[in-house]
């Protein structure tokens, strides 16, 4: 989703634009989001919110990227991950602008979850061979090994 927000210098907030991306990653309609931006704001994850509330306000305070990823809470209840990214620019009225897009990063989510489940999985199995297993890469320099090739090699 493209977007652009405004904060008013009352701290009120809206968006000015908001691309079909929004229905994508949301499920509203951008005239809805443009309408009603508490509709996006609403899916953060609650765990989530302190952290985006934090990343926004030095964004704003200091004119600083917000670059965040955060989870969102759809209304059947699936978890998914957005990336938002925004740059902010105050305006002569004191509002504060932020020109920015929003990516579905879930996809992504899942398989770095993935990965690292695999990675533990090959530790657990690595440590619990009974034999000294190293492992090396193409140069020859060890990458990993288990504990029974540490006590037999003493590395």
């Amino acid at each position: 989703m493209i977007y652009q927000a405004r904060i008013s210098p009352d701290g009120k907030r809206h968006f000015t634009y908001a691309s079909e991306g929004a229905e994508h990653i949301h499920g509203f309609s951008p005239a809805a989001v443009m309408k009603d931006p508490s509709l996006i704001y609403s899916q953060i994850h609650p765990e989530d919110r302190a952290f985006i509330a934090s990343e926004e306000e030095r964004t704003t305070r200091d004119l600083v990227p917000f670059d965040v990823e955060t989870r969102l809470v759809m209304p059947s209840g699936e978890i998914r991950w957005s990336r938002i990214f925004s740059r902010p620019r105050r305006e002569a009225d004191g509002s504060i602008i932020g020109d920015g897009l929003e990516i579905d990063i879930t996809e992504r989510k899942r398989a770095e979850l993935e990965l690292r489940q695999n990675e533990e999985n090959s530790r657990i199995t690595l440590n619990s061979i009974g034999d000294g297993v190293i492992s090396a890469d193409i140069g020859g320099r060890v990458i990993r090994m288990n504990p029974v090739a540490e006590r037999l090699t003493g590395w």
